[in-house]
Protein backbone atom coordinates (compact mmCIF):
# COMPACT_ATOMS: atom_id res chain seq x y z
CA UNK A 1 0.00 0.00 0.00
CA UNK A 2 1.20 3.53 -0.74
CA UNK A 3 0.15 6.76 0.90
CA UNK A 4 -0.61 9.98 -0.96
CA UNK A 5 3.09 10.83 -1.06
CA UNK A 6 3.90 7.54 -2.80
CA UNK A 7 5.47 6.08 0.34
CA UNK A 8 5.08 2.35 0.86
CA UNK A 9 2.98 1.75 3.94
CA UNK A 10 3.31 -1.69 5.45
CA UNK A 11 1.47 -0.89 8.67
CA UNK A 12 -1.50 1.24 7.70
CA UNK A 13 -3.96 1.48 10.61
CA UNK A 14 -7.71 1.20 10.41
CA UNK A 15 -9.40 1.09 13.81
CA UNK A 16 -13.17 1.14 14.03
CA UNK A 17 -15.22 2.29 17.00
CA UNK A 18 -14.86 0.53 20.33
CA UNK A 19 -18.49 -0.66 20.39
CA UNK A 20 -18.59 -4.44 20.44
CA UNK A 21 -14.83 -4.77 20.73
CA UNK A 22 -13.72 -7.81 22.71
CA UNK A 23 -10.26 -6.47 23.53
CA UNK A 24 -9.60 -4.13 26.47
CA UNK A 25 -7.18 -1.83 24.71
CA UNK A 26 -4.51 -1.46 22.06
CA UNK A 27 -0.75 -1.40 22.25
CA UNK A 28 0.55 0.98 19.58
CA UNK A 29 4.13 0.85 18.35
CA UNK A 30 4.84 3.92 16.23
CA UNK A 31 7.63 5.91 14.68
CA UNK A 32 7.97 8.69 12.14
CA UNK A 33 10.69 9.94 9.83
CA UNK A 34 11.01 12.32 6.91
CA UNK A 35 8.95 15.44 6.33
CA UNK A 36 5.37 16.31 5.41
CA UNK A 37 3.33 19.13 3.88
CA UNK A 38 1.54 21.34 6.39
CA UNK A 39 -1.29 22.42 4.07
CA UNK A 40 -2.14 18.85 3.06
CA UNK A 41 -2.42 17.67 6.68
CA UNK A 42 -4.38 20.74 7.77
CA UNK A 43 -6.82 20.43 4.86
CA UNK A 44 -7.48 16.74 5.54
CA UNK A 45 -7.98 17.26 9.28
CA UNK A 46 -10.34 20.15 8.52
CA UNK A 47 -12.34 17.95 6.14
CA UNK A 48 -12.52 15.03 8.59
CA UNK A 49 -13.07 17.12 11.75
CA UNK A 50 -13.19 20.94 11.64
CA UNK A 51 -10.85 23.92 11.41
CA UNK A 52 -10.40 24.28 15.18
CA UNK A 53 -9.32 20.65 15.44
CA UNK A 54 -6.97 21.06 12.46
CA UNK A 55 -5.42 24.20 13.95
CA UNK A 56 -4.81 22.35 17.20
CA UNK A 57 -3.53 18.99 15.97
CA UNK A 58 -1.74 19.66 12.68
CA UNK A 59 2.01 19.27 13.31
CA UNK A 60 3.36 22.79 13.68
CA UNK A 61 5.28 24.55 10.95
CA UNK A 62 8.97 25.21 11.50
CA UNK A 63 9.77 28.60 13.05
CA UNK A 64 10.03 31.71 10.89
CA UNK A 65 13.74 32.09 11.74
CA UNK A 66 14.40 28.49 10.69
CA UNK A 67 12.50 28.98 7.42
CA UNK A 68 14.31 32.21 6.62
CA UNK A 69 17.72 30.67 7.26
CA UNK A 70 16.90 27.64 5.12
CA UNK A 71 15.44 29.85 2.39
CA UNK A 72 18.50 32.11 2.31
CA UNK A 73 20.82 29.07 2.28
CA UNK A 74 19.02 27.78 -0.82
CA UNK A 75 19.81 30.93 -2.85
CA UNK A 76 22.39 30.24 -5.53
CA UNK A 77 25.67 31.97 -4.74
CA UNK A 78 26.35 32.21 -8.47
CA UNK A 79 23.35 34.51 -8.85
CA UNK A 80 23.08 36.20 -5.45
CA UNK A 81 25.55 37.75 -3.07
CA UNK A 82 24.59 36.83 0.52
CA UNK A 83 26.25 38.50 3.51
CA UNK A 84 25.41 37.46 7.07
CA UNK A 85 25.55 40.78 8.90
CA UNK A 86 24.98 39.12 12.28
CA UNK A 87 23.13 36.08 13.54
CA UNK A 88 19.70 36.02 11.91
CA UNK A 89 20.27 39.09 9.70
CA UNK A 90 21.26 38.87 6.04
CA UNK A 91 22.07 41.40 3.32
CA UNK A 92 21.27 40.04 -0.14
CA UNK A 93 21.83 41.43 -3.62
CA UNK A 94 22.01 40.20 -7.20
CA UNK A 95 25.54 39.38 -8.29
CA UNK A 96 26.46 40.66 -11.76
CA UNK A 97 29.70 40.02 -13.65
CA UNK A 98 30.99 43.03 -15.54
CA UNK A 99 33.91 43.61 -17.93
CA UNK A 100 33.66 47.38 -17.60
CA UNK A 101 36.04 47.62 -14.66
CA UNK A 102 39.02 45.88 -13.16
CA UNK A 103 37.14 44.41 -10.22
CA UNK A 104 35.08 42.12 -12.42
CA UNK A 105 32.04 41.82 -10.10
CA UNK A 106 29.36 44.41 -9.43
CA UNK A 107 26.53 44.26 -6.90
CA UNK A 108 23.06 45.70 -7.14
CA UNK A 109 21.59 47.47 -4.08
CA UNK A 110 21.26 45.13 -1.12
CA UNK A 111 18.15 44.33 0.87
CA UNK A 112 18.42 43.35 4.50
CA UNK A 113 16.12 40.71 5.93
CA UNK A 114 15.47 39.28 9.40
CA UNK A 115 12.67 38.03 11.64
CA UNK A 116 11.53 40.48 14.29
CA UNK A 117 10.00 39.83 17.71
CA UNK A 118 6.51 41.25 18.16
CA UNK A 119 4.10 41.48 21.08
CA UNK A 120 1.48 38.74 21.22
CA UNK A 121 -1.97 40.43 21.24
CA UNK A 122 -3.35 37.70 23.52
CA UNK A 123 -0.66 37.22 26.19
CA UNK A 124 1.41 40.37 25.77
CA UNK A 125 4.60 38.28 25.58
CA UNK A 126 7.22 38.93 22.92
CA UNK A 127 7.02 36.26 20.23
CA UNK A 128 8.59 35.59 16.87
CA UNK A 129 6.87 37.25 13.90
CA UNK A 130 5.31 34.92 11.36
CA UNK A 131 7.02 36.54 8.36
CA UNK A 132 10.41 38.16 7.71
CA UNK A 133 10.99 41.92 7.75
CA UNK A 134 12.79 43.67 4.88
CA UNK A 135 14.70 46.94 4.88
CA UNK A 136 12.95 47.81 1.59
CA UNK A 137 9.61 46.14 0.86
CA UNK A 138 9.81 47.31 -2.78
CA UNK A 139 13.18 45.69 -3.49
CA UNK A 140 13.21 43.31 -6.48
CA UNK A 141 14.47 40.42 -4.32
CA UNK A 142 11.60 40.53 -1.80
CA UNK A 143 9.34 38.18 -3.86
CA UNK A 144 12.27 35.81 -4.44
CA UNK A 145 13.14 35.57 -0.76
CA UNK A 146 9.49 35.25 0.30
CA UNK A 147 8.98 32.43 -2.20
CA UNK A 148 11.94 30.53 -0.74
CA UNK A 149 10.69 31.26 2.79
CA UNK A 150 7.17 29.97 2.07
CA UNK A 151 8.52 26.91 0.29
CA UNK A 152 10.46 25.88 3.40
CA UNK A 153 7.55 26.81 5.72
CA UNK A 154 5.28 24.17 4.17
CA UNK A 155 7.70 21.36 5.00
CA UNK A 156 7.00 20.04 8.49
CA UNK A 157 10.05 18.25 9.98
CA UNK A 158 9.66 14.79 11.51
CA UNK A 159 10.36 16.08 15.04
CA UNK A 160 7.33 18.38 14.83
CA UNK A 161 5.18 15.47 13.62
CA UNK A 162 6.45 13.26 16.45
CA UNK A 163 5.81 15.94 19.09
CA UNK A 164 2.23 16.63 17.95
CA UNK A 165 1.29 12.94 17.61
CA UNK A 166 2.67 12.18 21.08
CA UNK A 167 0.69 15.11 22.50
CA UNK A 168 -2.47 13.82 20.77
CA UNK A 169 -1.94 10.40 22.35
CA UNK A 170 -1.76 11.95 25.82
CA UNK A 171 -4.40 14.66 25.68
CA UNK A 172 -7.04 13.12 23.40
CA UNK A 173 -6.55 9.37 23.96
CA UNK A 174 -5.30 9.28 27.58
CA UNK A 175 -2.50 6.98 26.44
CA UNK A 176 -0.01 5.35 28.80
CA UNK A 177 3.59 5.35 27.63
CA UNK A 178 4.96 1.82 27.95
CA UNK A 179 8.54 2.57 26.95
CA UNK A 180 10.58 5.30 28.59
CA UNK A 181 12.04 6.53 25.30
CA UNK A 182 8.54 6.63 23.74
CA UNK A 183 7.25 4.87 20.67
CA UNK A 184 5.04 2.36 22.53
CA UNK A 185 1.67 3.53 23.87
CA UNK A 186 -1.33 1.83 25.49
CA UNK A 187 -4.79 3.12 24.55
CA UNK A 188 -7.95 1.95 26.28
CA UNK A 189 -10.71 0.69 23.98
CA UNK A 190 -12.91 3.69 24.80
CA UNK A 191 -10.41 5.91 22.96
CA UNK A 192 -9.60 3.60 20.03
CA UNK A 193 -11.91 5.40 17.62
CA UNK A 194 -10.23 8.76 18.33
CA UNK A 195 -6.84 7.20 17.77
CA UNK A 196 -7.89 5.38 14.60
CA UNK A 197 -9.29 8.42 12.78
CA UNK A 198 -6.29 10.60 13.55
CA UNK A 199 -3.71 7.88 12.92
CA UNK A 200 -5.16 7.08 9.49
CA UNK A 201 -4.81 10.71 8.40
CA UNK A 202 -1.30 11.19 9.80
CA UNK A 203 -0.23 7.77 8.49
CA UNK A 204 -1.46 8.52 4.97
CA UNK A 205 0.10 11.99 4.68
CA UNK A 206 3.40 11.46 6.52
CA UNK A 207 6.01 8.74 6.74
CA UNK A 208 4.63 7.63 10.12
CA UNK A 209 3.96 3.96 10.85
CA UNK A 210 1.53 2.71 13.49
CA UNK A 211 1.47 -0.98 14.37
CA UNK A 212 -1.26 -2.09 16.78
CA UNK A 213 -1.93 -5.23 18.77
CA UNK A 214 -4.89 -6.06 20.98
CA UNK A 215 -4.43 -6.05 24.74
CA UNK A 216 -6.52 -8.08 27.18
CA UNK A 217 -6.47 -7.06 30.83
CA UNK A 218 -5.18 -9.50 33.40
CA UNK A 219 -3.38 -9.13 36.73
CA UNK A 220 0.05 -8.86 35.12
CA UNK A 221 -0.98 -6.43 32.37
CA UNK A 222 -2.78 -4.14 34.83
CA UNK A 223 0.20 -4.22 37.19
CA UNK A 224 2.43 -3.26 34.27
CA UNK A 225 0.18 -0.34 33.27
CA UNK A 226 0.07 0.92 36.86
CA UNK A 227 3.87 0.77 36.97
CA UNK A 228 4.16 2.89 33.81
CA UNK A 229 1.63 5.41 35.12
CA UNK A 230 3.48 5.71 38.43
CA UNK A 231 6.79 6.21 36.64
CA UNK A 232 5.46 9.02 34.41
CA UNK A 233 3.60 10.78 37.23
CA UNK A 234 6.56 10.73 39.60
CA UNK A 235 8.87 11.89 36.81
CA UNK A 236 6.63 14.93 36.27
CA UNK A 237 6.47 15.58 40.02
CA UNK A 238 10.27 15.36 40.35
CA UNK A 239 10.86 17.74 37.41
CA UNK A 240 8.36 20.22 38.81
CA UNK A 241 9.97 20.17 42.25
CA UNK A 242 13.40 20.59 40.69
CA UNK A 243 12.19 23.64 38.74
CA UNK A 244 10.67 25.10 41.90
CA UNK A 245 13.89 24.57 43.89
CA UNK A 246 15.93 26.14 41.07
CA UNK A 247 13.73 29.24 41.14
CA UNK A 248 12.68 29.21 37.50
CA UNK A 249 10.49 32.03 36.21
CA UNK A 250 6.79 32.67 36.59
CA UNK A 251 5.91 31.44 33.12
CA UNK A 252 7.78 28.13 33.53
CA UNK A 253 6.13 27.45 36.89
CA UNK A 254 2.73 28.24 35.40
CA UNK A 255 3.35 25.72 32.63
CA UNK A 256 4.36 23.10 35.20
CA UNK A 257 1.20 23.76 37.20
CA UNK A 258 -0.88 23.30 34.03
CA UNK A 259 0.87 20.02 33.21
CA UNK A 260 0.29 18.74 36.73
CA UNK A 261 -3.38 19.67 36.55
CA UNK A 262 -3.77 17.81 33.24
CA UNK A 263 -1.99 14.80 34.76
CA UNK A 264 -4.42 14.85 37.71
CA UNK A 265 -7.41 14.63 35.37
CA UNK A 266 -5.77 11.84 33.33
CA UNK A 267 -5.07 9.93 36.54
CA UNK A 268 -8.75 10.13 37.50
CA UNK A 269 -9.80 8.81 34.09
CA UNK A 270 -7.20 6.01 34.20
CA UNK A 271 -8.46 4.93 37.64
CA UNK A 272 -12.02 4.78 36.26
CA UNK A 273 -11.29 3.00 32.97
CA UNK A 274 -8.82 0.51 34.46
CA UNK A 275 -10.79 -0.03 37.66
CA UNK A 276 -7.73 0.44 39.86
CA UNK A 277 -6.64 2.84 42.59
CA UNK A 278 -3.45 4.88 42.31
CA UNK A 279 -2.77 5.37 45.98
CA UNK A 280 -0.65 8.39 46.83
CA UNK A 281 -0.18 9.57 43.21
CA UNK A 282 -3.17 11.92 43.19
CA UNK A 283 -2.01 13.52 46.45
CA UNK A 284 1.53 13.93 45.10
CA UNK A 285 0.22 15.65 41.95
CA UNK A 286 -2.15 17.91 43.85
CA UNK A 287 0.36 19.06 46.47
CA UNK A 288 3.09 19.65 43.86
CA UNK A 289 0.68 21.62 41.66
CA UNK A 290 -0.23 23.86 44.61
CA UNK A 291 3.45 24.43 45.34
CA UNK A 292 4.07 25.36 41.70
CA UNK A 293 1.18 27.83 41.75
CA UNK A 294 2.56 29.43 44.92
CA UNK A 295 6.05 29.60 43.35
CA UNK A 296 4.53 31.13 40.21
CA UNK A 297 2.96 33.99 42.17
CA UNK A 298 6.10 34.42 44.28
CA UNK A 299 8.18 34.81 41.09
CA UNK A 300 6.23 37.96 40.13
CA UNK A 301 6.66 39.22 36.59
Amino acid sequence: MKNLNGINKSNQIIVEGAEGATYDGLEVVWDCAGTANYDEIHAELTAQYDKDFADKWTPVMPSAKFCLRKGVDSLSRKIYNVDCIKKGVWAISIRQVSTANTVGVEYNPQVRVHVEKVKCPTTGNMIEAEAPTFSDDNHDLVPVILAKFNEVRQVVPSENIRTRVKEFFKRECDSITKRRAGGVEYIHKTNCEKFGRYANIIGSLTDTDFTVSEVFHGPNSLAGLMKHVTRDVMSLVDKSEEDRDNGVGKRAMGNRATELGQAEKRLERWATTLGVAFEGLADALSSTRQECVMAMYAAGK
